[in-house]
């Protein structure tokens, strides 16, 4: 594809928010109590994000924002030798503008026909969609169960966590080094779109189960993520964590274990390949304790489940990795194939190293706002060679 010149003609093509009273709740304004920025610096901090992360910012892709009067209207702007994907990008912001006016009503449905369930601890559960993530060139979807706080307040990106940077170096441990890549691969979508501590997850579970007051609202977005393929395939989805396994399976009646593959008709007529996954953060609290994670030391008692839960998550980013490259191969056969490549002694080493960089994840400030790891992978490549690559040998 040429890139623009200085003459190509910029298209404009306008996105309606609602009023603004509507757009303040669909993008949570303000997402940090207290900040300067504006409802407008808001809504562009988000669409912005989805822009340079879905590799249109290069292209000349711009966006404005219009709050004359009591509506707000987006506007997406960019160069006429690739209008389709503005045109694209336009309807897709509108379906998950509209998914997410669902999200709202579900949300205040909780509130008035069960408030008991509504953040019983008083935590300060916020709504949050998952802005900011590419949403026209995305590779596969995973599917978690509530976004922690920090991605809302204080954060503002919903790849700042140890949770998305902990996939990433899974995917990089399978092949995907560009970074651009691995953020098309990491599509999340949350079954509550709920921002609440990280301690929340049994009192979040109250709104998904029995009863899924955000059924609606997941089928939507499922159906809006999940781009199909010309194959009569969707790329594929990738059930992150006991909780939405358990979602995912009551939606569509299957039974879907960590690393168990299948083939799911998610959007009528198409099919997608979906894997069950451990949910990454359950790496961190195996090894570090689930009550502590975030000291920076990887517990002794722990390191031989966590390096288990480390092959598996390997595996899992495998599968990812080849059924993103064609989704219409046999699921359970490119896992069974990931699975042994994995479990190959000659993976030893690398798996050794990631268990001690991985197991020493630090909050310096005591939230999960400000993470890094106390061994880098370097560190603990040097750490598996010096003691026959085993990751829980005591130093």
């Amino acid at each position: 594809m040429t890139h623009p010149t200085a003459v190509d003609p910029l298209l404009v093509y306008p996105v309606p928010l609602g009023t603004t009273a509507q757009a303040t709740a669909l993008f949570s304004y303000p997402n940090v109590p207290g900040s300067s920025a504006s409802l407008t610096d808001t809504i562009l901090h988000w669409v912005n994000q989805t822009l340079s992360r879905d590799g249109l910012t290069q292209w000349g892709a711009g966006a404005t924002v219009d709050t004359a009067g009591n509506t707000c209207t987006l506007y997406l702007q960019g160069p006429s030798i690739v209008s389709n994907a503005w045109l694209r990008l336009a309807k897709l912001l509108g379906q998950f503008i509209a998914n997410g006016a669902l999200a709202l009503a579900d949300m205040a449905a909780i509130q008035s026909q069960n408030p008991s369930i509504w953040d019983p601890q008083k935590n300060g559960w916020r709504y949050m969609l998952p802005w900011g993530l590419p949403l026209l060139n995305q590779k596969s979807v995973l599917l978690f169960h509530y976004p922690p706080m920090n991605l809302l307040n204080p954060s503002q990106d919903y790849l700042d966590d140890a949770v998305p940077t902990r996939w990433t170096e899974l995917l990089a441990a399978n092949g995907v080094s560009d970074a651009s890549t691995s953020v098309l691969m990491q599509r999340f979508l949350d079954c509550a779109p709920i921002a609440a501590g990280d301690d929340q997850g049994t009192y979040i579970s109250q709104v998904l189960t029995p009863t899924d007051y955000f059924k609606n609202y997941q089928l939507a977005q499922l159906a809006l993520f999940l781009q199909p393929q010309n194959s009569g395939y969707t790329i594929p989805l990738i059930v992150c964590g006991g909780p939405p396994r358990q979602v995912f399976g009551s939606l569509f009646n299957v039974n879907l274990g960590v690393n168990q593959a299948m083939i799911v008709e998610v959007v009528p007529g198409l099919k997608t390949p979906v894997l069950g996954a451990n949910h990454p953060y359950y790496f961190y609290a195996q090894a570090q304790g689930f009550t502590t994670v975030g000291s920076g030391i990887m517990l002794p008692s722990g390191c031989p489940k966590a390096s288990q839960i480390m092959v598996q998550d390997l595996v899992a980013a495998r599968w990812q990795v080849a059924m993103t490259a064609d989704p219409t191969q046999d699921p359970g056969t490119v896992l069974a194939t990931s699975t042994a490549y994995w479990n190959d002694p000659a993976q030893a080493p690398l798996i050794c190293a990631m268990v001690q960089h991985e197991g020493t994840l630090f909050y310096p400030t005591g939230t999960p706002a400000v993470f890094t790891f106390k061994t880098s992978l370097a560190q603990g490549t040097a750490f598996c060679a010096a003691h026959d690559y085993n990751p829980c040998a005591s130093s």
